[in-house]
C-alpha cells in the first residue's frame, strides 16, 4: 500500500494505511469492526494501520463532513457498513461527491459490507451501485470483503502510478493486439 512512513515517537519505520470507516449505526459499527479487527490481525505486523471512525449522521455537520472528506481522500482503505434499508440520504451522497475528485489518481479500495439478503435486496443493490461507481470515480478497487492477501504496495506519487500505467504488460499486449468483432448494422 502507500509508502507513508510512520511517524511518531517508537522510531516505527512501518507504512502507515489510513482507513476510514463510514458506518450507520451500533450494528452496521460491530460489523465493521470486525471487518477491520481482521485488517489489523492480517496486516499489524508489515504496516501501522491509522482508523478513522464516521457515523453517517455525523456528516450532517458542516466541519465533521469536512474532516471526514479529507480522510477520505486521502484513505488506502474505506469500509463503508450501511444499513440495507431505504437509501443513502443526500447529506451522505453529497459527501461521497465532494471529495472523489480531489484524490488525484491516488489508489485505495473502497470496501462495501452492505448486506443483499433479506427483504431489503432492492435497496441495498442501490446502495452498493452507487458505491461502486463512487469507487470507480475515485480510482479505487470495489470490494465487498477484505482481501486475505495484499501483494503489492501502491504507488507513492503520481509520478509512480503514471510510470506503472504506461508499462505494458503481454496481457495489455494480447488485448491490444486483438480485433474487435465486426459491428452489425442494425439499421432498417
Amino acid at each position: 500500500m502507500n509508502a507513508i512512513k510512520a511517524t511518531g515517537g517508537t522510531g516505527d519505520n512501518r507504512d502507515q494505511w489510513l482507513v476510514v470507516v463510514m458506518y450507520d449505526d451500533s450494528p452496521t459499527r460491530q460489523r465493521a469492526m470486525d471487518v477491520c479487527d481482521h485488517l489489523a490481525q492480517r496486516f499489524w505486523s508489515e504496516v501501522e494501520l491509522k482508523f478513522h471512525w464516521w457515523r453517517t449522521d455525523f456528516l450532517e455537520d458542516a466541519g465533521m463532513a469536512a474532516t471526514a472528506a479529507e480522510n477520505a481522500r486521502d484513505a488506502d482503505f474505506m469500509v463503508v457498513c450501511v444499513v440495507p434499508d431505504g437509501e443513502l440520504s443526500p447529506v451522505v451522497k453529497q459527501w461521497f461527491e465532494s471529495w472523489i475528485t480531489q484524490r488525484e489518481g491516488r489508489e485505495g479500495a473502497l470496501i462495501d459490507l452492505t448486506t443483499t439478503t433479506g427483504p431489503s435486496l432492492r435497496s441495498a443493490q442501490r446502495k452498493q451501485i452507487f458505491l461502486r461507481d463512487v469507487a470507480h470515480r475515485a480510482g479505487m478497487d470495489y470490494l465487498t470483503h477484505f482481501p486475505s492477501a495484499i501483494n503489492r504496495s501502491l504507488p507513492d506519487s503520481f509520478e509512480s502510478a503514471t510510470l506503472r500505467a504506461t508499462q505494458m504488460t503481454t496481457v495489455l499486449d494480447g488485448i491490444l493486439q486483438h480485433s474487435p468483432p465486426p459491428r452489425l448494422d442494425l439499421r432498417l
